[in-house]
């Protein structure tokens, strides 16, 4: 039986980690980038506790 160096298998382990970090790196961007996105368009005004509450009472008037 032929024993494999581990440096040979070094390669192929770092590869599936980096590829697994790299997913959670874009995960974390993603997450990131939409909520920079909710601050710069002002969204973050339509979930107030006013404003939630002038929604709820308009819903119950209908």
């Amino acid at each position: 039986m032929i024993k494999v160096p581990d440096d040979r298998r070094a390669p192929c382990c770092r590869e599936e980690t980096m590829g697994l970090l790299g997913k959670k790196g874009i995960i974390v961007a993603v997450v990131v980038v939409l909520i920079g996105l909710f601050f710069v368009f002002d969204l973050h005004h339509f979930l107030t506790l006013a404003e939630l509450k002038t929604r709820q009472e308009a819903f119950h008037q209908f």
